[in-house]
């Protein structure tokens, strides 16, 4: 009878460590850690006692979903934009900049990372029709990290008057990227050099920003 009686205490302690994981996020891995632990430390006897093993297993399964490594392909919204991995790697992983979650924003931060289940992704691209015809976006900061900028990407944003490059990595702009924006424009580029400036010039007046753009540093 002690045994039994010590088996079920044993059990019951478990159980209310099991129940404490609550809903799991990425934050769960001790209290899921500590659980599965203590479970590990009973007894066979002991082990049958336990009644909501099942929350532990389902726990381990829904931690290890939301934690997994993002695929590449995968589509995310983080914030006001959605990013779409383009390599998927724990250490360095990149992502694109696809689209905004609504066009109501006047002004958009694309930042040199960002954090997508716990991995930092660097944001190296904008894509294809990203800010298409967003008629009430004005200025946009484009992060170091960028090397390409996609066709059509902020194409028709009529109202786009501020461009504020910080990366000195850009070396691809597509088909009519700055197609129909605002006529007078003004680029800011992130380095003092004359070389960077001739070459951002040439990259953004043949994909459609307008002749009277203003560039500087």
């Amino acid at each position: 009878a002690e045994k039994k009686a010590a088996d079920q205490e044993a059990a019951n302690r478990v159980s209310s460590v099991i129940s404490g994981i609550g809903t799991v996020g990425t934050g769960s891995k001790s209290k899921i850690d500590a659980a599965e632990k203590a479970y590990n430390a009973l007894t066979a006897d002991q082990k049958k006692l336990v009644k909501n093993y099942s929350v532990l297993t389902s726990a381990k399964a829904a931690y290890q979903k939301i934690t997994a490594l993002p695929k590449k392909g995968e589509k995310f919204l983080v914030g006001s934009l959605w990013y779409q991995v383009t390599k998927s790697d724990a250490k360095n992983g990149t992502v694109s900049v696809i689209k905004e979650k609504s066009k109501k924003r006047k002004s958009i931060n694309i930042k040199s990372t960002v954090k997508i289940k716990g991995y930092t992704f660097k944001i190296t691209a904008i894509g294809k029709k990203a800010f298409y015809k967003n008629k009430g976006l004005t200025s946009i900061k484009v992060g170091k990290n960028i090397v390409k900028i996609d066709s059509y990407a902020f194409y028709g944003c009529t109202k786009l008057k501020s461009v504020k490059i910080y990366s000195t990595k850009l070396k691809t702009v597509g088909k009519k990227a700055f197609g129909k924006t605002e006529k007078n424009i003004v680029v800011q580029v992130p380095k003092k050099t004359k070389k960077l400036l001739k070459k951002y010039k040439s990259l953004l007046r043949k994909k459609g920003i307008s002749k009277y753009t203003v560039f500087r540093y």
